[in-house]
């Protein structure tokens, strides 16, 4: 009589109907941690901005802990930043893991990505809450935060440009498979917002190339008005990476979902 064992992991993994749904299981997991971080981030962002409106109304009396400024920061930081950073770069992943099926697809770069933006998002977050980094979410000279806060913005741009080295790895990978096929439109959409925010925050690296000596005392003083434009340089074009998310929806998930088509393909590309 011959006994029935049960597959192990390795004969599991081979299988491609296992192999799909493992595959999908950690994809959405990978997703869901940049929507739910997005979400906390949100969340308690909000919660500074009611209380600093609640403050300086005068309708309540803040803690020394928790002064005007700090409260500010914290609000733009956590939702012009933080939140918005995490949400587009967790839908795009979505759009990415989605439209370009690859069994068996390796989310290290991406959960490298996250980890990345995550400890960043912690240091600068901590050093805002401890009253060394009420600079704004502008950050700019001549307000001058501690050293830590902007490691942590570095730390949360170096993550987001891991991430867009995914999507972007996995259109080559497509294209290299599928030379007459189109990229898919959301995948399209998605890799072409991660390459111009990677362009745009070459600004906020530069910056940070002056700013870090300069908190550190390692220099005397520094240029104010270069470090305005070398944000600005990456500001402006942030209101671009916040409306592509919302151009994501429109144009691929809301006809999906209801039924329509997209107009165009070509116009939508271009």
């Amino acid at each position: 009589m011959t006994t029935m064992h049960p597959p192990t992991l390795d004969v599991q993994k081979r299988d491609p109907v296992f192999l799909d749904r493992y595959t999908v299981a950690n994809e959405n997991l990978l997703v869901l941690a940049q929507i739910y971080t997005a979400t906390f981030a949100l969340a308690l962002g909000s919660l500074f901005g009611l209380l600093q409106t609640f403050s300086r109304a005068n309708f309540i009396v803040m803690p020394p802990e928790f002064d005007y400024y700090r409260m500010l920061t914290a609000h733009g930081v956590l939702l012009a930043l933080v939140f918005t950073t995490f949400f587009i770069v967790g839908l795009f992943q979505f759009a990415i893991y989605r439209t370009i099926v690859r069994p068996g697809r390796s989310l290290k770069l991406g959960w490298f990505g996250y980890a990345v933006m995550l400890l960043g998002t912690i240091m600068a977050a901590t050093s805002i809450l401890g009253g060394n980094a009420s600079v704004l979410y502008t950050f700019y000279a001549p307000l001058k935060a501690s050293p830590w806060f902007y490691f942590g913005a570095t730390f949360l741009v170096l993550g987001t440009w891991v991430v867009a080295a995914e999507v972007i790895e996995n259109v080559i990978w497509f294209k290299r498979r599928h030379a007459a096929q189109r990229i898919p439109l959301p995948a399209f959409i998605g890799a072409t917002t991660m390459i111009m925010w990677v362009i745009a925050t070459l600004g906020v690296v530069a910056e940070m190339a002056l700013l870090i000596p300069w908190s550190l005392g390692w220099t005397s003083g520094i240029d104010v008005e270069l470090t305005r434009i070398l944000f600005w340089y990456f500001g402006h074009p942030l209101v671009y990476f916040w409306i592509m998310g919302a151009y994501l929806v429109w144009y691929t998930i809301v006809p999906t979902t209801f039924g329509g088509r997209v107009f165009s393909d070509s116009l939508t590309r271009l």
